[in-house]
């Protein structure tokens, strides 16, 4: 069954999950965005500046930027109250207070998270609009109930001729600006979201969590087969050891075969046309930065996102940090940061892992679609508007693009230069490649853009998984939706020393097996969510690049036994010789599609050197062969501990 098939079955029986439970998506989702959709319908209507006249003077605002930001809101298809959101906060609290004196209203400058009257899922539907709710309840000191109004939300001659006909109702009344509300609001939220980030998947989709690392059944079968290896060497070392050299060889050829069938398909990166620059049609997008320990970068991502291509009052941006995280917050408050930026502080309960801070902040977005970032990440500037382009282009199947990493340090030395050549075989041809054939491929990290309302239909990201990234793209292809890349690239820097590396990659491969036993929990079912061959290409990225790692070791130890053997003795057994054989075909064959695969997606420019990663990947994969049986003991030891990848801002900056 082809999964745009599967994916419109699902959505006429009302969006149900791989193994038919019915969805719970969060209370308000569905709310938020409906308020967002009006709120875009009703952009055309003008705000009645000489209304506000009286409010201006009073405020010593002058009348001319106020008619600018009209202009900006019908230019932008947007709402005066938006762009006025995006603008100087003191002009903003100027403006609100001279309002509430010229209606008689009391101001509030300060609100406390307590003092709303609210219940949890109203509060959670609050938090997903760009300017909070119409009214909200005021606990005040003699424990009577006021009304606090945003002036975002009503009609200066409206409001005015109302007051006018019910006096008594002023007393009752306050006028509180929308960001000092929804810095309440968020603070009244956060034992909400924190708690619904570690829960939200495990209570709605069980098996779909990596919270249970593996069941009974995957336990007692990997249990079975360690002990049947064990026993069968001290047995039947001979036939044991043939066993596995001919499972090793299946792994390696079938990621062998792939790499070879992208290859083939291969090219340079070719930058597709600038997508178009209307700024009326395009919706509000939000952007998701997670951030731990990361002051020595933050000054790069705030220029970064500063220089996207959006209109600033449509473009919603999150940086995610720990609550204890006081380098971070010390050096966001040392910086000029947009009027669209909202920092979310993540209190520490749970795994502190990076989906839990993106499925923490999910909630609080306002935008149609939403892109992640990583906190040292560059862009391109024009990165939103491909990747709109190509959602508007394509069908809701569509739920996710990807967007090609480029490491700009790679250049630093060997180990960079490696990591650059990996990437770039990654991003520019073997993700693509299955792409163009709408098969499976597993997501970056990073530079991930989502249709919103698809990513609550699959609760969000795993906040127990440490690739969440790959985890999710799998629970996306099962559900029936469809992933696909885009071109404009994010420069990023790869680690510049060992230790780093195999922090990362030790990392990377924890989350792989996690990913490989959650969804492997259950073979028959997964296959029925994916087709055939997508259900293969899964098996080969996971299982088979897992083993083969672990295997790639094991092999240079016997390949280097062996030849030792053959040097002390001056002859091997006919079986040794057919094994080494096997051991050194494997070997070369691997590392030959490997090399061609990065090779074809280069540019002539790129090229230069290329004979140093030739002669540096044997030993590249021996540390990456290192890297995966270290994670296999932390998944035994720590399985949700997330290894931190120390960043420095890059060079030029």
């Amino acid at each position: 069954m082809s999964n745009k098939r599967n994916f419109s079955n699902r959505r006429s029986a009302g969006r149900k999950c791989p193994d038919d439970h019915p969805a719970q998506v969060q209370n308000g989702n569905d709310q938020s965005q409906t308020a967002h959709r009006q709120a875009a319908s009703n952009s055309s209507r003008r705000i009645d500046l000489s209304a506000w006249r009286e409010v201006m003077i009073a405020a010593g605002v002058e009348r001319q930027p106020l008619i600018d930001l009209a202009r900006t809101a019908q230019r932008n298809g947007t709402t005066f109250f938006h762009e006025l959101a995006c603008s100087d906060h003191a002009l903003q609290d100027r403006l609100y207070r001279s309002l509430a004196v010229h209606l008689g209203i009391p101001f509030l400058s300060g609100l406390e998270p307590q003092e709303l009257v609210m219940r949890d899922e109203d509060v959670l539907t609050a938090v997903g609009r760009p300017h909070g709710p119409k009214i909200v309840f005021h606990k005040t000191a003699d424990a009577s109930n006021d009304v606090l109004i945003s002036p975002a939300h009503f009609d200066l001659s409206a409001m005015r001729d109302y007051l006018r006909r019910y006096p008594s109702i002023a007393s009752r009344l306050k006028i509180v600006s929308p960001r000092t509300l929804r810095k309440a609001l968020i603070q009244r939220a956060e034992p909400i979201l924190v708690k619904r980030a570690s829960t939200h998947l495990f209570e709605n989709y069980p098996r779909y969590s990596a919270r249970m690392v593996a069941n009974a059944t995957q336990g007692f079968c990997l249990g079975l087969a360690v002990a049947a290896m064990l026993i069968g060497l001290c047995i039947y070392p001979s036939f044991v050891l043939a066993l596995l050299h001919c499972f090793f060889s299946l792994c390696f050829l079938s990621c062998v075969t792939l790499r070879v069938f992208a290859a083939l398909d291969a090219h340079p990166p070719v930058f597709r046309e600038k997508p178009p620059t209307t700024n009326v049609k395009l919706p509000f997008y939000s952007v998701l930065v997670a951030l731990y320990k990361e002051a020595d970068v933050v000054p790069d991502l705030i220029r970064a996102l500063k220089r996207m291509d959006w209109p600033a009052s449509k473009l919603d941006i999150k940086l995610i940090l720990e609550k204890d995280d006081n380098d971070t917050l010390e050096a966001l408050r040392r910086c000029v940061l947009p009027p669209n930026l909202e920092i979310l502080k993540v209190p520490n309960l749970g795994p502190r892992t990076k989906p839990k801070a993106l499925t923490f902040a999910l909630p609080t977005i306002c935008g149609e679609y939403v892109a992640v970032y990583d906190a040292e990440d560059t862009p391109h500037p024009a990165q939103l508007r491909e990747a709109w382009a190509k959602f508007e282009a394509s069908g809701q199947d569509l739920a996710c693009l990807q967007a090609p990493l480029q490491i700009r340090n790679g250049s630093t030395n060997l180990l960079t230069r490696l990591f650059a050549f990996e990437y770039s075989a990654l991003f520019r041809g073997l993700l693509p490649a299955l792409a163009r054939k709408q098969l499976f491929f597993p997501l970056g990290g990073t530079s991930n853009h989502f249709r919103v309302s698809t990513l609550r239909d699959v609760c969000d990201w795993d906040p127990y998984n440490v690739t969440e990234d790959a985890d999710l793209a799998v629970r996306l292809q099962r559900f029936g939706f469809r992933l696909d890349v885009i071109s404009y690239p994010t420069f990023e820097d790869a680690p510049e020393t060992l230790p780093v590396w195999i922090r990362q990659r030790t990392r990377w491969f924890k989350g792989w097996m996690q990913t490989f036993l959650v969804h492997g929990r259950n073979y028959p079912k997964t296959l029925e969510d994916l087709n055939f061959i997508s259900f293969v290409v899964l098996q080969i990225i996971l299982f088979g690049m897992i083993i083969s790692s672990l295997a790639y070791i094991a092999i240079c130890y016997f390949v280097s036994i062996i030849i030792i053997k053959l040097f002390r003795f001056g002859s091997i057994s006919v079986f040794d010789q057919t094994l080494l054989m096997v051991d050194l075909a494997n070997v070369s064959l691997g590392l030959s599609g490997f090399l061609l695969l990065g090779w074809r997606t280069m540019a002539p420019g790129e090229r230069k050197g290329f004979w140093k990663v030739a002669l540096a990947t044997p030993a590249y994969w021996l540390i990456m062969s290192i890297s995966s049986w270290r994670a296999v003991w932390q998944l035994y030891r720590q399985p949700f501990y997330w290894e931190k990848t120390p960043h420095r801002r890059h060079s030029g900056t």
